[in-house]
Formats: C-alpha cells, structure tokens, sequence
C-alpha cells in the first residue's frame, strides 16, 4: 500500500453549469420582487389613480411570473426545461422593454439575469446530452 488516497474526482462541468442556471433563475425571482416592489413605491399613487390596481399588478407582476416560470424551468429534468425558460426569458424581456418607457428599465434586470440562467442551463444540459451521446457510441 502506497498511502494514496483514492483518486481526485474530475468536476462535472455540465452540472456545474447546470446548478448556476438554477441559482439565476432564483436570483432573477428575487430581482423581480425587488423591482416590482421599488418600482411600485417609485410610481406611488399615480399608477394606481392611473390604472387601479390590477393594471399596476399586471404590468410589475408579469416579469416576476416569468422568472417563476423560469425557476419551473432550471429545476426541472424533462426535454421541456431549457424551452419553458427561454420562452419565459423572451417575454419577460419583451414586457420590460415594452414598459420601459411607463414604468422604467428597473425591472430589465431580472430579465437579463434569467436570460443568462436560461443560456448556462441550456449549455449544462447540451453537454450532458453530448457526453451521454459519446458514452454510449463509445467513442
């Protein structure tokens, strides 16, 4: 016995990515709050005098229900995943640049971070998809 331990695990760099597309999808839920919340007290009562209520909830809780959809998304395994979260990128992206000019670009931040959680998770999963690919051709 030579008193090596056992051998070094090779990081798993698909699942890595993966997990970070997870926790920016979180962090793009929790941006979309904080937007809709600041944008909500920034607009004050003239929104809601303007529209009512349910026109302020529309157009600050959309983004948010997007990034819901995306962290839907990044948690699930099915062939579905990357799509959910790219369509909920696109319109969430969509509806901040649509609103921008009413309500501000506060809220383009969470778009841009669930764009970007939806471009790793899809890369994690496209390799994943690859080295199974290659394993099993035996290649």
């Amino acid at each position: 016995m030579t008193g090596r331990g056992p051998a070094p695990a090779v990081p798993d760099r698909a699942g890595q990515q993966v997990r970070a597309g997870v926790v920016l999808a979180w962090a793009s839920l929790a941006a979309a709050v904080v937007a809709a919340v600041a944008t909500a007290l920034l607009l004050g009562g003239t929104a809601l005098e303007d529209g009512g209520a349910v026109t302020v909830l529309v157009l600050l809780g959309l983004p948010a229900l997007c990034c819901a959809a995306g962290v839907l998304g990044a948690r699930r395994r099915s062939r579905w995943a990357v799509p959910l979260m790219a369509a909920a990128a696109l319109v969430c992206l969509a509806w901040t640049l649509l609103t921008a000019l009413g309500v501000g670009f506060l809220p383009l931040v969470p778009a841009v971070l669930l764009v970007a959680a939806t471009v790793l998770s899809g890369a994690g999963r496209l390799e994943r998809r690859m080295d199974a690919r290659s394993r099993t051709s035996g290649r």
